[in-house]
């Protein structure tokens, strides 16, 4: 049954000290419009419930609340959880060190009303800091969900794109069906001992492959409060290091996308070659980089984590494209 409204999922681990000024945020939006909030306690040791029953016997609850468990650490798992415990139309992932603005809401749903064929809309992230930002901070900062995504509001018209996870409204419906047809994400997201991630980019390319197109809209602000620890460059470094140990999977979907006609053993054979090159630019690169720039080791940490991705996931990587293409290839509704 389709019910028209937002259920907005907020998933935590041991965000006890940064949920406050995120529910805030919740508390501001639009009460004319009808939503939900699903907080999903993603295996904290933090006592998040009553972190929640102090929070609200402190502020009048002016939305329906749901606090759901799951204890399958990342954030894939968390959100799926929220998606299997909403109910409305349209969801909102919203992280726990985001607080949103208050015409969120009003400008994500109209969005959807004009426009059948839009199953994401993504916002423009600015970064609140408690110091002044590294020098290297604005190249970087669509890393960290910050920043304009594209150089006007409007449709994103080629695939594969996406949009930061962080403040994207999705359409729930063909989440579920995806869901319901038996596919499980490969990429869980980060989680407390890893920043394995690229599970944003994947839930963008899943409805692009059902047929629907992504939207950026610069008036959806929110905010995105960014610790001392995560502004130097070693953290930068295992952030994107993590996110290129991602990339044997995501070929898988980028093979996919340019080529749905293609076999099983024709795939493999892709696969190999794709594991081949990046195994030479890295042992290329390797010498030639020197490391004690650390932009330079930027560079060798992705390259040398991408070479990794390649080894260690090759079955993963093909029942992926098999799975695709089970799904996806005899969608009429694919575009």
């Amino acid at each position: 049954m389709r019910l028209n409204g937002v259920s907005i999922i907020i998933c935590t681990y041991n965000g006890v000290e940064r949920l406050p000024k995120t529910l805030d945020s919740i508390l501001q939006l639009n009460p004319g419009i009808t939503r939900e909030l699903i907080l999903v306690d993603n295996a904290s040791t933090e006592d998040i419930e009553g972190f929640c029953h102090n929070y609200f016997s402190e502020n009048p609850l002016k939305i329906k609340f749901k606090l759901v468990k799951e204890n399958k650490t990342g954030l894939t798992h968390a959100r799926i959880a929220g998606i299997m415990n909403s109910r409305y139309d349209y969801l909102l992932f919203c992280d726990d060190d985001n607080s949103l603005s208050p015409d969120y809401l009003d400008f994500g749903l109209e969005i959807f009303e004009k426009n059948e064929n839009v199953g994401i809309v993504g916002g423009r992230g600015i970064a609140r800091m408690t110091i002044n930002p590294p020098v290297w901070f604005e190249k970087y900062q669509k890393s960290y969900a910050v920043g304009p995504q594209r150089l006007n509001s409007g449709l994103i018209d080629f695939s594969p794109s996406h949009v930061y996870g962080a403040g994207s409204f999705f359409r729930r419906i063909p989440m579920l069906e995806i869901l319901e047809a038996g596919f499980y994400p490969s990429l869980i997201g980060r989680t407390n001992t890893t920043l394995l991630s690229g599970d944003d980019l994947e839930w963008c390319w899943l409805l692009q492959l059902k047929g629907y197109k992504i939207y950026y809209e610069d008036k959806l602000r929110f905010y995105h409060d960014l610790s001392e620890q995560r502004l130097n460059e070693s953290y930068y470094i295992k952030l994107k290091a993590g996110t290129a140990s991602g990339s044997a999977l995501l070929f898988a979907y980028r093979t996919f996308f340019k080529n749905r006609n293609l076999s099983v053993s024709g795939f493999k054979a892709s696969f190999k070659m794709e594991s081949l090159k990046h195994r030479l630019r890295y042992y290329k690169n390797r010498f030639l980089i020197n490391s004690k720039n650390w932009e330079n080791e930027l560079a060798l940490a992705i390259l040398r984590s991408r070479v990794q991705s390649f080894r260690r996931y090759p079955v993963e990587s093909l029942k992926l494209y098999s799975e695709l293409k089970r799904i996806f290839f005899i969608n009429n509704n694919v575009q």
